[in-house]
């Protein structure tokens, strides 16, 4: 059996080769990874929407979802402008359509109404948790790398920080 290590960010959610799971509050954009193994840069990355992976919806065209790799990360950053409820469900992306395990992540993403009474800061806090589930083997380099290129983490459990 695999060894995992779990941090704990706020306001996303990243599970490499496991299932990633997300509450966010809608208008809020959304930025995650979707890991890929180093021998995969060249291939085509996926992302789709829905319950299973072998019958989803691409949603890489839709204006508000933006995919970009550089080629070297072994990452590629999944951005979605301005949550919506409709956009809650469960998403796959990965590396290549032949679905093998260590080549694509699930996600799991909720999406729930903004109370207006509350200031954005407070939202982001109550209603967002993030946990960071990577095999050992992937190294410390990959979670620092997250950690410094997440535009709006923290880093609560800070042995990696």
């Amino acid at each position: 059996m695999a060894q995992y290590e779990i941090l704990y960010l706020s306001s996303v959610v990243i599970t490499h080769f496991l299932l990633q799971f997300m509450f966010l509050t809608d208008r809020y954009p959304l930025t995650f990874q979707c890991p890929y193994p180093s021998q995969h840069h060249d291939n085509s990355k996926f992302l789709c929407k829905g319950d299973h992976r072998n019958n989803c919806t691409n949603v890489m065209s839709q204006s508000r979802f933006t995919v970009q790799d550089d080629g070297f990360s072994h990452f590629f950053l999944v951005m979605i402008a301005e949550l919506e409820t409709a956009d809650a469900g469960t998403y796959w992306c990965g590396s290549d359509s032949q679905w093998r395990v260590e080549n694509y992540t699930k996600v799991e993403l909720s999406v729930g109404k903004v109370n207006n009474h509350l200031h954005d800061s407070k939202i982001n806090r109550a209603e967002s948790s993030i946990f960071v589930w990577t095999p050992l083997n992937m190294g410390l380099w990959f979670m620092r790398f997250l950690f410094s290129h997440l535009s709006h983490s923290t880093c609560v459990n800070r042995p990696l920080c």
